[in-house]
Parts: C-alpha cells; structure tokens; sequence
C-alpha cells in the first residue's frame, strides 16, 4: 500500500492575501502540484479579513483566475463554506474544533448556506468537486444538504484512507503539514494568509524530497470513489482514528494543566 500526500488551501476569497497566495500558486506550477482549494462564496469572516491586511485583488480578476486554475490547470475546487462565519460552538462529527459556520444549524439553514453558496460558485463558472467545511465542522445534517445540492465529496475526515459514509465520499485531511508515511492518503492543510518566508521554504523543500507520493484530488476521487471497502483498509483506518484519539486526549489533558498552572 503506498502513500499519497495531497495539499488543500482554505480560505480563498478575492480580499484574501493575494500576494501569499501567488507565492504558493507559483511554487505548485513550478512542481506540478495540483491542490483541492476552498473557496469562500461570500466571505464576511472579519479575523480572515484582518489576517489579509488589505492584500485582495478585484472580484473580477479573482472569479476568472479560479476559472483559469480549475480548467487550465486541473487544480481541484471546493466549496468552503457560505460565509465562513462561525455561529455555533459545535465540533460536529469530527471535533476537531469546538466552533461551526454549519456543526448544530438545523438541516433547512445548512441547505440554504449551501444553496446559495453553491449558487455564487456555479454562476461565476465553477465546478464544485467537494465540500470543505469552515473549522473541519460539519454534521449529518450538513451531509443530507450537500447530497440534495449534488455534492457527494467531503475533504474532511480522521482516517488513513478515503471512505464512504452515508452516500459521501471522505477524503481524510488529519494533519496541518505534510510528513512523509509508510501508506495511505493524506491532505497537508494551508492557511497561507499569514505565511511567512520560512512556510514557503519548508514546503518547497518536502515536495523536492517527496515529489514522488504527492498527488491530486481528482486522482484519488476517481480511484476511491466507485472502490468497496477492503478490509484492510478498513483495519488500518480503525487503527489510525483510535492513535488520533489518543494523542487529542493528550493534547486537551495538556491543554488543560497549561491553563491551570497560568
């Protein structure tokens, strides 16, 4: 069983750092990287706008380089969200964090979020090839939207290879950096608008040393995506959500003895 490394970017919008996101753009052209990237229909998350510092480029400009980067260059995109704005402390199937643009929303106002978001998207020429939840933060409620709006992949998910679950395929994102493992899939999320030299550096020096085992959403939706489950599979995606589980457990004891020492 090999190992496949995938690179996800959250939160693109036209007032997001455009000057980051040229640098990491133009490190994947130089690779042939081809990432899945979320896109924010309707961003009105003042801390993602505060982090951009004013950066943006024209809406224009911005629909019609997302257009040129799905179709021209296969980069893969996902709809991230309505408006990235968080409006509920639930961690949602994942619990990766305790906080949600959709987690705890009842289904008829997750539908609307991805109506509509889906709406901009499609009306400025783009094809949604997944969901990308704000915060990792989805419930089955958000599941049931996606599939009335013809969304049925979620880049998301605490296992060491892809899975269907409730008609949706998961493609698992765990881990915030890239690392080299000894099998399955894995996704490196970026948040680049505060990226600094040493982020770029860093990354450029994994896909050099690693260029071999990464590769792209669409390949690894097409492969997994008709594929029964294989028990050991299965087995090893049991295995990894219970390490994951662990080392959360460690990481809130932890947490917590740091905030009872202040």
């Amino acid at each position: 069983m090999a190992y496949t490394q995938l690179f996800r970017i959250d939160d693109i919008s036209w007032d997001m750092n455009y000057e980051n996101f040229s640098r990491i753009r133009n490190l994947f052209f130089q690779y042939d990287i081809r990432p899945i990237i979320g896109v924010i229909p309707h961003n009105e998350d003042p801390k993602l706008k505060e982090q951009a510092g004013g950066n943006g480029i024209p809406q224009d400009r911005f629909w019609e380089e997302m257009r040129t980067l799905q179709q021209e260059h296969g980069w893969a995109i996902a709809l991230h969200g309505y408006n990235h704005v968080y409006v509920t402390d639930d961690g949602g199937i994942f619990k990766t964090n305790p906080r949600a643009e959709f987690a705890g929303l009842s289904y008829g106002r997750q539908e609307e979020k991805v109506r509509k978001g889906k709406a901009i998207l499609e009306g400025n020429g783009l094809r949604i090839d997944a969901f990308m939840a704000p915060g990792h933060s989805l419930d089955w409620n958000t599941v049931e939207a996606l599939k009335v709006n013809g969304i049925t992949v979620v880049t998301d998910g605490l296992a060491a290879y892809p899975y269907r679950k409730r008609g949706v395929l998961f493609v698992p994102q765990v881990l915030p950096w890239p690392r080299k493992e000894a099998c399955g899939v894995a996704t490196a999320c970026f948040h680049v608008n505060t990226w600094k030299d040493e982020r770029f550096l860093n990354l450029e020096n994994f896909i050099q040393a690693n260029r071999g085992c990464c590769g792209t959403f669409q390949d690894t939706v097409s492969l997994f995506a008709d594929r029964s489950p294989h028990l050991c599979r299965q087995a090893v995606n049991i295995i990894f959500k219970g390490k994951i589980s662990v080392e959360r457990v460690g990481r809130d004891i932890k947490r917590n003895l740091v905030h009872k020492g202040k």
